[in-house]
């Protein structure tokens, strides 16, 4: 009897030395290795525009969307450039090719377009961002920050919209770059604030609201914004099915 209690004790002993290990695992910080495999690490080739990039990524060449912000257009389609989106384009050109970032998902993975939808960190991501963090080891926050980029959000993609909001109103009180007194478009002061607005398309007289897939799909020289739909359908637009 004696000896049945002893091999119990010594089984229920070594499970336990086994068990805690486990436990121990689980506590530990995610390693540089993991780090990778969880936020996509790539090799960029060259900027599209201020907010777009191809790199490589597994060896394979992709287009990648940054999110949470937006630039101004460059020259696309006969219409001329906006103000300051060569400027923004040749400062994501120069911050990041050949250069090797961490691409963190949001949400969305892709966009209508096929692009990768990412937050673009210039060193190992934090594991608990801070305002500190985004501004300074995103490219995100940094194109806000600096004046090149709106803060722009489209749901469900909104992790670090608090964050990109606060820089662009740092951005817009010292009147950096896309806030300066340089030159406007006529829609520009409408395109500040576009990410609350509603888009009508001026042709089809339809209007979109800025959550929906539709909403990049009306050309800028068709567009029309509207702050509330109640303006819109006074207007004669319907809203996109």
């Amino acid at each position: 009897m004696l000896r049945i209690i002893l091999a119990i004790s010594l089984a229920l002993a070594l499970t336990s030395c086994h068990e805690i290990p486990r436990q121990n695992e689980r506590q530990n910080p995610p390693t540089s290795g993991e780090i990778s495999q969880v936020y996509g690490k790539a090799k960029v080739k060259y900027a599209v525009d201020g907010d777009t990039i191809w790199v490589n990524l597994n060896g394979k060449d992709e287009k990648v969307r940054f999110v949470g912000v937006n630039t101004p257009e460059v020259a696309k389609d006969g219409e001329p450039a906006e103000f300051m989106a060569e400027e923004a384009k040749d400062f994501t050109n120069k911050t990041l090719k050949n250069k090797e970032i961490f691409l963190e998902k949001d949400v969305s993975d892709r966009d209508k377009y096929d692009r990768l939808l990412r937050y673009i960190w210039l060193e190992e991501p934090s594991s608990d961002p801070t305002l500190s963090d985004i501004e300074n080891k995103t490219l995100n926050g940094i194109l806000v920050k600096e004046g090149y980029a709106y803060a722009n959000y489209y749901k469900p993609d909104i992790k670090y919209h608090k964050y990109l909001t606060k820089l662009e109103k740092s951005a817009k009180e010292n009147k950096l770059g896309i806030w300066s007194d340089g030159p406007k478009s006529k829609n520009e002061n409408e395109k500040i604030d576009q990410t609350y607005l509603i888009k009508g398309n001026k042709n089809s007289k339809v209007y979109h609201l800025s959550e929906r897939d539709s909403y990049d799909t009306v050309k800028k020289k068709n567009s029309v914004y509207f702050e509330t739909e109640k303006e819109a359908k006074e207007a004669g637009f319907r809203p996109a099915r």
